[in-house]
């Protein structure tokens, strides 16, 4: 059942929650000898019900001598605001997968039946096309590689290869109360009505999957010429949110963006901030605007712990520390560097009392002298001891551990990377 084109070259996981799709595509894989690892993810809805679902997974991989690892997601304790199970669930799957198997080629069970019951489910939220026909038999979502090789099989289909097979599966109770969720309503009240007007549907897919090809290319080129405020507003209406989502994947963020956070960036685009701005978009993700126009991921707020007397070396925001003596560096009262120096980036406020002055100033300013842009400022790495700011790399070193003579020095030197 397989197409040859399924079959990849490096690590293959196979999600298997039990049910018949999921089987009918193990069973498949296993056929071929394409199964690296079984992932079960047990999110814990169903009470004893999705616990005897992992145990059944954990039978017939043991039976079946196949790697099986179970994941528990705690729904209840990741829950954002109006976010149902089944978005919820999602969501936690691909930070997992994401996480942990962003190098792998990892396979879904969705078949014919889903992609139909998917239209209807996103063509009811006001879904673009590129949502219309979401469910593709390959696709990159961030750094995941996700593939699909059983869309061309209705779910009867599986289960009649399930049947052949004499292979038996979890049902999920859920799946047959219409009221559970929107997908069990168009499953099992639209659909059955639907059929008998026509088999045109696969067809009206067909299309949109080809005109969802063309405008994504037509996306791609227009990031090309930059993401800045003066090319997202030229772009036609129907390229802004796929320019947004692109542009996000490229960054490694699997994001779709909303009708609301598409509105809130075409009403920020209006006006440039005085030096930059960041625009909440939903998810937990933010674009920054600058005031030169530019449109850009905030950076990240990173901090990392130097113990500099096990690690003479480490790399921060595009650079590397070292102890040592070079044409960079910088000489410290060894008795007086704590034992753990702290990396971070700067924050609004940051002050250092510069070598040779009696009283501190603000980074700002000294950035400012510096002439660093607002966007080379905001990402600028800060060497501290404790919460005292001790070197900016290039620009200026603190009165902290000043050198007296006959003191033990530690020198720390610094290049760009």
């Amino acid at each position: 059942m397989i197409k040859n084109e399924f079959t990849k070259d490096g690590k293959r996981l196979i999600l298997f929650s039990g049910g018949a799709d999921s089987m009918a595509l193990l069973h498949c894989m296993q056929s071929i000898n394409q199964v690296d690892l079984v992932l079960h993810f047990n999110h814990h809805l169903r009470a004893e019900e999705s616990d005897k679902d992992e145990q059944f997974c954990r039978e017939y991989c043991e039976l079946n001598k196949l790697p099986l690892e179970v994941v528990h997601l705690d729904l209840e304790s990741a829950r954002q605001a109006n976010e149902g199970d089944e978005q919820l669930a999602r969501r936690l799957r691909l930070a997992y997968l994401e996480k942990n198997y962003a190098s792998w080629n990892i396979y879904l069970a969705h078949h014919q039946d889903d992609v139909q019951e998917s239209f209807f489910m996103r063509a009811m939220r006001g879904a673009n096309s590129s949502g219309l026909c979401a469910l593709r038999p390959e696709r990159q979502v961030g750094e995941l590689k996700l593939i699909r090789p059983l869309l061309d099989y209705s779910r009867e289909q599986l289960r009649q290869y399930l049947k052949e097979n004499n292979l038996s599966w979890r049902e999920d109770s859920s799946n047959h109360d219409a009221d559970y969720c929107d997908r069990n309503f168009i499953r099992h009240e639209l659909m059955p009505k639907l059929s008998i007007l026509g088999k045109g549907l696969s067809h009206t897919l067909d299309h949109l999957a080809e005109e969802n090809d063309y405008l994504q290319e037509s996306a791609k080129h227009e990031l090309s010429k930059g993401f800045t405020v003066e090319n997202y507003t030229r772009c036609h209406k129907a390229l802004k949110p796929r320019v947004v989502r692109l542009f996000f994947e490229e960054s490694g963020i699997p994001y779709v963006p909303t009708q609301a956070s598409l509105k809130r960036l075409a009403k920020e685009c209006l006006n440039l901030p005085e030096s930059y701005k960041d625009i909440p978009m939903g998810e937990g993700q933010e674009l920054r605007m600058w005031n030169d126009g530019e449109i850009s991921l905030p950076p990240q707020k990173l901090e990392l712990l130097w113990k500099w007397q096990e690690h003479d070396s480490i790399e921060f925001a595009g650079y590397r520390f070292f102890i040592g003596a070079s044409n960079s560096d910088e000489s410290f009262a060894l008795e007086q560097m704590p034992s753990e120096l702290l990396l971070r980036m700067p924050q609004q406020g940051d002050k250092i009392q510069p070598f040779g002055k009696n009283k501190k100033v603000l980074l700002s300013k000294l950035f400012s002298d510096a002439k660093l842009s607002q966007q080379e400022r905001c990402s600028f790495p800060v060497l501290c001891a404790g919460e005292e700011i001790i070197y900016l790399p290039g620009i200026r070193r603190a009165e902290f551990a000043r050198l007296a003579e006959g003191h033990a020095q530690m020198r720390i030197g610094y290049e760009r990377i």
